[in-house]
């Protein structure tokens, strides 16, 4: 049996999930403190996870289109959001202390990334 480039990529993305699935009912204090321990380094791990989306992001350009991409991104958004608002008490707390004053700047990055992959689903829908 062979692998291509997306049963490599879903097959990781099972193993790390059901994975974290595991030391989730296991070991969640552990889980928590290794989220902490990451936040502490959180240049770091920008830096790896956004090298990370690149080559993945650029595997699966090869081989499927941004229109599937952003389809699943929207599938994959909104279960997030579903996740997100089982901590909805932590979230108020969280949202009343950004500096809205600075959001864009804080998050100038994460805008231009979510932009370009908008734009370019829109180019592809349209054009």
């Amino acid at each position: 049996m062979t692998l291509n480039t997306l049963d490599i990529l879903a097959t990781i993305f099972a193993v790390v999930i059901l994975t974290k699935l595991l030391v989730v009912i296991i070991k969640p204090k552990w889980l928590v403190n290794l989220s902490i321990k990451l936040l502490k380094k959180q240049k770091t791990v920008t830096v790896t996870y956004l090298a990370l989306a690149m080559i993945i992001g650029y595997s699966l350009l090869q081989v499927i289109d941004i229109v599937t991409i952003s389809a699943v991104m929207l599938l994959t958004t909104l279960l997030f959001g579903v996740g997100m608002l089982t901590q909805g008490k932590c979230l108020v707390k969280i949202y009343q202390n950004i500096n809205t004053k600075s959001i864009v700047k804080d998050n100038l990055l994460n805008i231009l990334i979510w932009t370009m992959i908008a734009l370019s689903t829109l180019y592809a829908v349209f054009n």
